[in-house]
């Protein structure tokens, strides 16, 4: 048989026994919670970098396409004509150019088709 004191010892040490789990699982959650936060944050440096990577990847596109872009220009118009030209005066250059085009190659049709039947036999 147990005495007061010894009963009473024994309920203050279940107590701290039980104190001590629950702290235990504590600690065990919040190591989880902390390698959860270490795994996201480490995510998150990671996302940045990658955008800051493409948003370097981009600029450098920008300007390969610029740099492109311009030697093209310059093997079309080498004289440089038509760098401050609007996209529209550009069109109409190109119409009157085809329609110049088709007048000449009709016009050497006719002059063709005249020589042929008219001319030698």
């Amino acid at each position: 048989y147990l005495n007061g004191r010894e009963c009473h010892y024994l309920k203050e040490r279940d107590i701290a026994q039980k104190k001590a789990n629950d702290l235990g699982l504590k600690l065990s959650e919040m190591k989880v919670s902390f390698d959860d936060y270490k795994n996201k944050d480490g995510l998150l440096v990671r996302v940045k970098g990658l955008e800051e990577k493409i948003s370097g990847l981009e600029e450098k596109l920008k300007s390969a396409e610029v740099t492109l872009i311009g030697e093209e220009e310059e093997k079309a118009d080498p004289a440089g004509i038509y760098v401050e030209s609007s996209r529209a005066e550009m069109i109409a250059k190109i119409f009157e150019v085809e329609s110049n085009m088709i007048e000449t190659s009709s016009s050497q049709f006719h002059n063709a088709s005249r020589d042929e039947s008219g001319g030698f036999g």
